[in-house]
């Protein structure tokens, strides 16, 4: 019976420090990183204990790490949020004016393309009376009046065209070099 109540103590002067171990792992794995496991021995079952504190408070820092880590992450995930948005309402803003250009691009375009066409054909009007007084001329060679009558039409309506194809050169630049500050 001493014996028995010797092996008895003996067991439960080793089982306990395992036991108060296990214990601690549970708090551990159940996120208390901050239990310490009992060192209560210097041999073996000691060693185990402190490695197990060591181990735990390397998976703290670790896990602090991770954690200051993952705030970084968001704070920068934020950030670039914020940026990818900014850029985007600067990308519709842009694309709203560059929409806007272009219509004023084409309204310019047309207005200069009617203008051509109204100068072209004044030309043209011109060019069919330059003709008509050239074969008046041409039909009437014996009266000097009548001949300088037409001279004088003749080159009023050259001066026109001339006047015309001059303003023709005002107006081709619009839109492609920048406008000059007239002095009054």
């Amino acid at each position: 019976m001493v014996l028995a109540a010797g092996m008895y103590l003996l067991a439960r002067q080793i089982a306990r420090p395992i036991l108060l171990i296990a214990d601690t792992a549970a708090r551990v794995s159940a996120g208390d990183l901050e239990c310490k496991a009992p060192i209560l021995t210097e041999d073996e079952v000691g060693q185990l204990a402190r490695a197990f504190n060591q181990m735990t408070d390397a998976l703290g820092h670790t896990l602090k790490g991770q954690e200051e880590t993952l705030r970084e992450l968001k704070a920068r995930d934020e950030e670039l949020h914020r940026l990818n948005t900014e850029l985007e309402q600067r990308v519709l803003e842009r694309t709203a004016e560059l929409a806007q250009i272009k219509e004023a691009y084409r309204r310019a375009n047309v207005k200069l393309n009617l203008l051509s066409s109204i100068t072209r054909h004044d030309i043209l009007n011109q060019l069919t009376a330059l003709k008509g007084y050239l074969e008046l001329s041409d039909l009437s060679p014996e009266d000097p009046v009548l001949l300088r009558k037409y001279h004088e039409r003749e080159l009023k309506i050259a001066d026109s065209i001339q006047h015309q194809i001059l303003f023709t050169r005002e107006y081709q630049d619009i839109g492609v070099k920048s406008p000059l500050w007239q002095d009054a």
